[in-house]
């Protein structure tokens, strides 16, 4: 693969269950289906979710061990020499297991939902360097369920409009939306989401006030409404595997149009595409993937799916009615998160990390295998 100036670049985070570090690589990426080996890597303590600065230099990994911190990659990809990967700051997060971090619009701050402790955090950025704490906030709540929601567990931070984010929280069952001033953090709402659902990523379209969330214990997608900048109702609920293996829901993404959305499902071990442009979300595909499809990146018509459990990251191609079996397979340890360098500055409220929502770029028909082996529940 060429990999002089002009390509693009993948950065992948590796964070085997049963070791206590992982590694985040840096690989070549012709922008469809040729994903490169690994030109560079660096190792981390469990890392396990990747969001670029717009600059496509500075990396910010949340990595999500006991004492919870955020460390800044700087990437040089300058032409005509190797690319490399090196550590530029860190800072610690306040919380145990950090799992999702979202990079505010002035680039001066990152907002950090740390799982184990249900705390949510700020980090103040200089320079596009992560530095230091500034503020943490303690969700509190619980759920149905006995091993799973017995506390509060922030699972994703969504920038929203102007100061506002909410954070997802699954051990509760609700979404939380603060206003960020100064890197403090302050309450306005709570959104109660339906019991033992489970809530993990959320995704919205703030034209329509629309937004769509996955229920990872309840294995569903559930259509919210969006009253006011934050605040969701429940409008409706569907399965979103038609595989019936326990499923343990994981990504979700919404293209551009607001009509087609993409949701990874661990259990079943695929992905789903819905028809969303009515009030009831209707499932169009669903394809085999590899194991554990924890995470995946839209680009265009072409999907990356980071199947933690099989090693493996694969592409396919997004069509009108499903998405293809893979056309390429890279094998990775143990991949938690895919994320390409940005090709342009990315707008708040976006449903990838790093990255704009991409258009559906519809090809031909889908290939509707699923898959029939169910495997257990894995955060």
């Amino acid at each position: 693969m060429n990999t002089e100036s002009g390509s693009r670049w993948v950065a992948i985070a590796s964070a085997p269950p049963s070791q206590t570090f992982g590694t985040v690589t840096l690989h070549p990426w012709d922008g469809a289906h040729d994903i490169g080996a690994a030109v560079a890597t660096l190792e981390l303590e469990r890392p396990s979710w990747l969001t670029w600065a717009p600059d496509g230099r500075h990396l910010h990994v949340a990595c999500e061990a006991a004492q919870g911190h955020v460390v800044t990659l700087l990437a040089d990809l300058t032409s005509g020499g190797t690319p490399t990967l090196a550590e530029a700051g860190r800072a610690g997060t306040g919380g145990i297991s950090p799992c999702h971090l979202a990079l505010l619009p002035d680039g001066d701050t990152l907002v950090v939902a740390n799982y184990s402790d249900g705390t949510v955090s700020t980090l103040e950025v200089r320079d596009g360097v992560v530095t230091e704490l500034a503020d943490v906030d303690r969700l509190t709540g619980s759920g149905p369920h006995p091993s799973r929601q017995e506390s509060s567990h922030a699972h994703q931070v969504v920038p929203l409009s102007g100061e506002r984010v909410c954070v997802v929280d699954l051990g509760a069952d609700k979404i939380v939306t603060y206003a960020v001033r100064n890197r403090e953090l302050h309450r306005i709402t709570s959104s109660a989401m339906p019991a033992g659902a489970g809530p993990r990523h959320v995704v919205r379209d703030p034209r329509t006030r629309r937004a769509w969330l996955g229920g990872e214990l309840s294995g569903s997608l559930i259509a919210l409404r969006e009253r006011d900048i934050g605040e969701f109702e429940v409008v409706g609920e569907t399965v979103a595997s038609a595989n019936e293996a326990e499923n343990s829901v994981a990504h979700i993404w919404l293209d551009a149009s607001g009509q087609r959305l993409l949701i990874s499902n661990r259990g079943p071990d695929t992905v789903s595409l819905f028809d969303v442009s009515a009030e009831i979300p209707q499932l169009l595909g669903e394809v085999s993937v590899p194991a554990h499809p924890r995470h995946f990146h839209v680009e265009g018509a072409t999907v990356l799916v980071a199947g933690r459990d099989a090693d493996a990251v694969t592409t396919h191609t997004l069509e009108h009615d499903g998405v293809s079996a893979a056309i390429t397979t890279l094998t990775v340890p143990a991949p938690m998160c895919i994320v390409p360098t940005p090709t342009r500055p990315w707008a708040s409220g976006s449903a990838e990390a790093g990255g704009e929502s991409q258009p559906v770029q519809p090809t031909g028909k889908a290939d509707r295998r699923i898959g029939d082996e169910g495997r257990p529940q894995r955060r």
